[in-house]
């Protein structure tokens, strides 16, 4: 994981094909109505961010991004028949240590920022959108990328960008963090028991499986899948209630004692 801010400067030129524009939304709820794309570019994007998918993101905006000056740029194709969604790009507008600046949006739920961006598009998406910042003397000259990988083609691709339009770089802090990996885990042949083996380890494997048999010896142990929609209300219910009960109910720290926290995870749960 990067935190890293990219220090703009005016560029001599900014010739970008006539099709490519970046859209400036002020408000979240202005894409309820653009969902659909939204969720398309989801798919289709180079590295995917379930954090800044509209299921996710919008009751997180609704709850946590009241007070937020957004700035949400949309780097999007547009021809005479259709608009199509390069990339999504959160920004708010903050100040620190009285230095403004545009930073990708996280909030207390948020883990990573990384953009969506349409793996056919990354260069021209990227270059696109930082060409238009450059050139909005409304805008301040920082943008902050808070929490975005370290590697990967996002990373590669910005790059070469700042290079190519002589941006500069301040890179405050790099961390590794768990990752589940998609084609590891989709190409095991035996459910995926061996790649949980080897992330864990075999003294973690064997105190999850003691937990398990101390579960049991208080009932019935049995694992469900939702399989009905209709339950999800009834399920969240379950969920808020067993949370409250534990160590985060007694500290004051469960979702259930804070009111925007449980209206977020319901509404997430609902659309999700």
């Amino acid at each position: 994981m990067l935190s890293q801010k990219l220090l703009t400067r005016p560029a001599k030129t900014c010739e970008k094909a006539a099709d490519i524009r970046v859209r400036i939304v002020s408000c979240p709820a202005e894409l309820q109505a653009e969902i659909p794309a939204w969720n398309e570019l989801a798919r289709a994007a180079a590295e995917p961010n379930s954090y800044y998918e509209p299921w996710f993101f919008l009751p997180a905006a609704a709850q946590f991004g009241q007070h937020e000056h957004w700035h949400l740029a949309i780097v999007e194709s547009v021809t005479s028949h259709q608009s199509k969604w390069l990339a999504f790009f959160p920004f708010v507008r903050k100040s620190n240590g009285g230095v403004s600046m545009l930073s990708l949006w996280d909030h207390p739920h948020c883990f990573l920022t990384t953009p969506l961006i349409r793996h056919d598009s990354l260069d021209v998406s990227l270059e696109t959108l930082l060409l238009s910042l450059q050139h909005d003397s409304t805008l301040p000259g920082i943008v902050q990328f808070p929490q975005i990988t370290a590697t990967g083609a996002i990373q590669l691709t910005l790059v070469d960008v700042e290079r190519r339009l002589l941006l500069s770089r301040f890179v405050r802090s790099t961390h590794n963090r768990a990752l589940l990996s998609r084609e590891r885990w989709r190409d095991a042949d035996d459910d995926g028991q061996q790649y949980i083996a080897d992330c864990l380890g075999g003294h973690h494997a064997r105190e999850l499986r003691r937990q398990r048999r101390r579960l049991g010896e208080r009932g019935d142990l049995e694992f469900r899948q939702l399989t009905h929609l209709s339950q999800v209300d009834l399920w969240t219910d379950w969920f808020l209630e067993l949370e409250d009960s534990g160590w985060k109910g007694r500290s004051g720290t469960s979702m259930k004692q804070h009111p925007e926290e449980e209206a977020f995870f319901r509404e997430m749960t609902s659309t999700g």
